[in-house]
């Protein structure tokens, strides 16, 4: 993408790639399965044009950031992200010093966060566990991962969408199938999820294929769901995580794509309980890849949000 430069930083034992363009107030953009930071190409124009940095990663286990064989949980996950935070801030976008329990944290970066999918799971933990970072907080088609649990062990009609991810439980033979015949039935995810009849813009849909064909890419990208449910269907360590998640203490904006075939609208029932301020922005004819299908919507009111 012409003005774009491309980085590498080590981050929570990882080398975390991301691409920087623009200048201004930093914003995160964090893709979702089976993606790169290529998923935001419709975004980063228009956020650049309005007078911001715009900040896109590949998250743990995608496109060129590193795959190690562990640490796909939510914890360890938002970890990665709020030291890249870090790493990023330049000194006018970081607050004084704060202290936790007496002890000086030195200067805190503040950035505008926003996550589509498994990045907008990452994105609710990081604005839960490290809020002094955060401007804003925008999610598109993602649920509370609380609400998302609750959903799975109780909404009949939540577990016949999430046939997927109990699929990807399946070891080798999930790998196997996202890549085989050249990545085919990725596409065909792709395209299903998709409420209108085109195909999502090529150059997404073939970066994001080529990338998922890497050595041990796929197996990468079924870890999220391995991690997922392993906690979510464990019922001491669900409480836990239950527990875990206060209200968060920064605007939270919540894009919907309502067309989802993945995730039904009654994941956002609820959502309040986890934002002392909530904005949900439906989205009537779109589908789960919310920001492909109607990226003028997305990308107006993504500015609007950040001006605000």
């Amino acid at each position: 993408m012409t003005g774009s430069t491309s980085h590498f930083v080590h981050v929570n034992d990882i080398q975390m790639h991301y691409v920087d363009r623009g200048t201004g107030p930093i914003v995160v953009l964090l893709h979702g399965f089976p993606e790169t930071h290529r998923s935001w190409d419709l975004q980063v124009p228009s956020l650049v044009d309005a007078g911001f940095r715009v900040i896109t990663p590949d998250l743990r286990g995608y496109g060129s950031t590193d795959r190690p064989r562990r640490g796909y949980e939510l914890d360890n996950l938002g970890r990665d992200i709020a030291e890249l935070i870090d790493v990023i801030a330049e000194p006018s976008q970081r607050t004084q010093s704060s202290k936790v329990d007496g002890v000086d944290e030195g200067p805190t970066a503040r950035v505008f966060l926003v996550g589509h999918d498994w990045g907008g799971a990452v994105a609710w933990h990081v604005a839960t566990r490290y809020p002094e970072k955060l401007r804003k907080l925008v999610v598109l088609n993602c649920p509370h991962p609380v609400r998302m649990a609750e959903a799975l062990l109780s909404d009949v009609d939540q577990l016949k969408r999430s046939w997927y991810m109990f699929f990807f439980q399946l070891p080798l033979l999930a790998e196997w199938w996202l890549t085989k015949n050249d990545g085919s039935n990725l596409t065909r995810l792709f395209r299903a999820n998709f409420s209108r009849p085109h195909a999502p813009p090529s150059e997404i849909l073939e970066a994001s294929r080529q990338a998922l064909m890497e050595p041990d890419a796929a197996r990468a990208a079924v870890a999220y769901y391995r991690y997922a449910l392993r906690s979510w269907f464990n019922p001491l360590r669900m409480k836990q995580i239950m527990r875990s998640y206060g209200p968060i203490r920064v605007p939270v904006a919540v894009i919907w794509g309502e067309r989802d075939i993945a995730l039904g609208r009654r994941l956002l029932e609820g959502t309040e309980r986890f934002a002392h301020e909530l904005d949900i922005v439906p989205v009537p004819g779109a589908g789960h890849f919310v920001h492909q299908e109607e990226p003028d919507v997305v990308n107006a009111t993504l500015r609007e949000i950040f001006r605000s």
